[in-house]
């Protein structure tokens, strides 16, 4: 895996997405996040299309213990709040993965109806391993081309030796 998208990384990620600054990216991501926080406080539950569904799970007051640097054992309480529970739809799993892994997604395709979606993540897979094996393929001419060139300075740097 790979290290985490930094906030300015994903708003220039959006805006490359929708063909806007990364400014107004923020704009959005901000707005969305704003509406889920709301929509679960207020309601217990968010369902946002195509990633999936946040929900309100409740945690009672509580007493917590902890040791201080000196060793003492100190008691806080942990006031009554909210946590959001996420849980992912089948399709952003499958985009999550570039192909259909969920148990709905192998009944359409065993019943040969796949939607839009399923076709164009298919496509999208397709030229994202194209690009790769372009990519591979340019290193390892990249690399053979480097090897031929440290050769043939090898060799000249060998003849000027030779000659002195």
């Amino acid at each position: 895996m790979s290290s985490r998208t930094s906030d300015v990384e994903l708003y220039r990620l959006v805006a490359r997405e929708l063909d806007c600054t990364a400014i107004t990216a923020r704009k959005y991501v901000d707005a969305i996040v704003e509406v889920i926080a709301k929509e679960v406080y207020l309601s217990g539950c968010c369902r946002v299309p195509n990633l999936g569904v946040f929900d309100a799970k409740e945690i009672k007051e509580y007493i917590q213990k902890q040791v201080t640097p000196e060793g003492d054992i100190k008691e806080y309480i942990v006031p009554e709040h909210i946590k959001p529970v996420f849980t992912a739809c089948d399709t952003f799993v499958n985009d999550c993965n570039m192909r259909g892994v969920t148990k709905k997604y192998r009944k359409r395709a065993k019943n040969k109806q796949l939607t839009v979606r399923d076709l164009e993540r298919i496509a999208k897979a397709d030229a994202i391993n194209r690009l790769k094996n372009v990519a591979d393929g340019e290193k390892e001419q990249a690399k053979a081309d480097f090897t031929t060139r440290l050769k043939e300075m090898k060799e000249q740097h060998g003849k000027a030796e030779t000659t002195e």
